[in-house]
């Protein structure tokens, strides 16, 4: 059965630091976009040599960096077991293991109009002081649909207080439904 976290684990095992693993992630989803560009299907051990040969080819003659080396064998091994096509699901596993070893919390807001600095700097006071984040990363995303109001969306829990959400949790309650 296939476990995005034992992927993350795998795939952090050998990192000495979090900036390292950042590193190796990134470089990790470039070789992966790469490899999806390649021509057929890639998948086993003919796979993964034909990718290492790639990237190989790509380096060059140049030297090859522990975290380069790490996402490169790493990708080889996806490849040989075929969850290449997970890659999604484990890189976003791979992300939310460093962060939470970094005291780091990731917030996707979306609100019908800008924010702006204040309301951004009270949110993220509040996550702080919540959740116990070091760190507390804001992404913004502007909805004019929302009419008024956030949703916030922390890890896996989306707290809705849009306009919008309240104006339909009354129309249903008003028609009985």
């Amino acid at each position: 059965m296939f476990s995005p976290r034992v992927w993350a684990r795998a795939f952090l095992a050998g990192s000495p630091n979090p900036e390292d693993a950042c590193l190796s992630l990134e470089v990790l989803r470039v070789y992966i976009h790469c490899a999806l560009a390649l021509p057929g299907y890639i998948s086993g051990r003919d796979g993964a040599d034909r990718l290492d040969l790639h990237i190989g080819r790509a380096a060059g003659a140049g030297f090859i960096s522990e975290p380069e080396e790490r996402a490169r064998r790493f990708l080889g091994l996806m490849v040989r077991k075929g969850c290449l096509r997970y890659h999604g699901r484990i890189t976003a596993e791979i992300e939310k293991t460093i962060n939470r070893s970094r005291g780091l919390v990731q917030v996707f807001l979306e609100s019908a109009f800008d924010p702006g600095g204040a309301l951004l700097d009270s949110v993220r006071k509040k996550i702080r002081e919540q959740a116990g984040a070091r760190e507390v990363e804001i992404k913004t995303h502007t909805d004019p649909g929302l009419i008024g109001g956030l949703r916030l969306r922390i890890g896996g829990v989306l707290f809705d207080g849009s306009v919008k959400t309240g104006l339909q949790k009354m129309a249903a309650a008003l028609s009985g439904t």
